[in-house]
């Protein structure tokens, strides 16, 4: 973990930067109010951010959950989302997640998802008691190693990237 303070004039900012590059900067104004800010720019005050970080909890060990970090930055344009349920997306479009229990979930396109299955002899995701039929399982022994996981992820980030956008509510 690497940390950098800078004091200003306006405030002190703590920089936070985990050994996979995520970011994290807190400025703190004279006011005594934490702002929390992420890579993306998005500013939280401290009741939104322990609110976020403090919610459900999940079974996901830390080694997977590490696993799943690795993979992400294998695609540096894509983040990490999620606080209970880690999950990736672009354009609005969910492509990669991990369950509750650390399960990985990859969307995948219709002739990719069936080979897929085939060859590693695995299924379709399931959600709550529903089957995500664009969703394949990958097998524990597959997860384990990034290498070979990081073509599919890159075949499933180039598959919602061809998708239309999804419309923004804000």
């Amino acid at each position: 973990m690497f940390m950098q303070l800078r004091v200003e004039a306006s405030g002190l900012s703590i920089y936070l930067r985990s050994t996979f590059g995520h970011m994290r900067q807190f400025n703190f104004s004279k006011s005594r109010n934490c702002i929390n800010t992420n890579v993306s720019g998005n500013a939280m005050n401290h009741k939104q951010y322990n609110r976020m970080t403090t919610t459900k909890k999940n079974n996901i060990s830390p080694d997977r959950f590490t696993l799943y970090e690795k993979l992400v930055t294998t695609i540096p344009t894509i983040e990490l989302k999620g606080a209970s349920m880690p999950y990736t997306s672009f354009n609005g479009h969910m492509f990669s997640f991990l369950d509750k229990d650390g399960k990985l979930g990859l969307r995948l396109p219709a002739t990719e998802r069936n080979e897929f299955i085939d060859k590693h002899k695995t299924k379709l995701c399931e959600a709550h008691g529903t089957i995500l039929k664009e969703y394949v399982l990958v097998p524990e022994s597959l997860f384990k190693k990034t290498e070979k996981i990081k073509e599919y992820f890159a075949i499933s980030f180039t598959y919602v990237s061809s998708l239309k956008p999804k419309p923004t509510k804000k």
